[in-house]
């Protein structure tokens, strides 16, 4: 499977990353690391070894480690997990 970044998701590891760097750009850079790692890595090979998300279609894969979550949708026709956005676990959506 390929990853499918939405425009409107592309800016969420940016957006976390600079919130961390303010406070240490050593954390933000690992955090930043185990985000992508997570899109790239592990949704692609294991796409529904999650949970299902808070909207129907959508899956939820919790970043190990992280208080972040990704919500995405699998889309079977084009052999692709599509990133919708990176949340905070406590962050309303």
């Amino acid at each position: 499977m390929k990853v499918v970044i939405r425009e409107s998701a592309y800016d969420d590891p940016a957006k976390i990353v600079g919130w961390i760097a303010q406070d240490s750009s050593e954390s933000a850079r690992s955090v930043a690391t185990q985000i992508l790692s997570a899109i790239e890595d592990r949704l692609v090979l294991f796409p529904r070894m999650d949970r299902a998300g808070q909207v129907e279609g959508t899956r939820e894969w919790v970043v190990a480690g992280l208080p972040y979550v990704i919500v995405y949708q699998v889309d079977d026709a084009r052999d692709a997990v599509v990133v919708l956005g990176v949340f905070h676990g406590a962050q309303k959506r």
